[in-house]
């Protein structure tokens, strides 16, 4: 069995393309791609959180319904997804997981390693599927989604936020989960934006990850 694994990134439709594999389990399954359960609904946080240096990750705890802490997490997510690997049904042969904080949450060599760990052990490959924006764009759109959530822009902008600067780094970004996966693992596609003449869009699906 192999694995896709979306990280976003952030800003490039990730909660679009999360509603749609769960709202489409049932025929991707017979199409041979399986949805994993239990790792935070739709949006595999999991993931993030499991992988990721605790300050950088511990408020993704509130996306999950489990109550042991990030520790708790750590030492039952190996079992867990192990499990959710064994009850898919027969016929799958690739698994789906997509969490856009992979992106964002993860700046080190050495965190990126600890998700590649994590899932080495149950696949034979996983491909890393990443959409890539316009730097500008991405700031406009977290600008705005501030401004709708909270009413406020961010205390940090660039350049003084190194969160945000994580995030506009795609030449980094590419670079770090290469070194992890391998350069040929990596799946980098351009985000196209909105199409203007409709209220909804899906980003395109790469050929190569069919």
């Amino acid at each position: 069995m192999r694995a896709i694994l979306h990280i976003g990134g952030e800003k490039t439709g990730s909660t679009s393309i999360q509603w749609m594999l769960e709202a489409n389990r049932a025929a991707l399954a017979q199409a041979g791609f399986g949805v994993p359960r239990g790792l935070g609904g739709s949006n595999h946080v999991a993931l993030a959180a499991y992988a990721g240096r605790d300050p950088m990750v511990v408020d993704l705890l509130g996306m999950l319904d489990e109550p042991q802490g990030l520790a708790g997490l750590r030492a039952w997510l190996p079992a867990r997804l192990a499990a959710a690997m064994a009850a898919q049904p027969a016929g799958v042969h690739t698994m789906l997981f997509t969490n856009e904080h992979c992106q964002s949450r993860l700046h080190t060599p050495e965190e990126v390693a600890r998700l590649r760990d994590l899932l080495a052990p149950l696949f034979s490959e996983v491909l890393v599927l990443v959409y890539l924006r316009r730097q500008d764009e991405i700031v406009i759109s977290m600008r705005n989604t501030s401004l709708r959530s909270h009413g406020r822009l961010p205390d940090a902008w660039f350049p003084a936020d190194p969160g945000l600067l994580a995030v506009l780094d795609h030449g980094l970004l590419l670079q770090r989960w290469g070194q992890v996966f391998g350069r040929a693992a990596l799946r980098p596609r351009l985000y196209r934006g909105r199409t203007r003449s409709r209220t909804t869009w899906t980003p395109s699906v790469p050929r190569r990850c069919r």
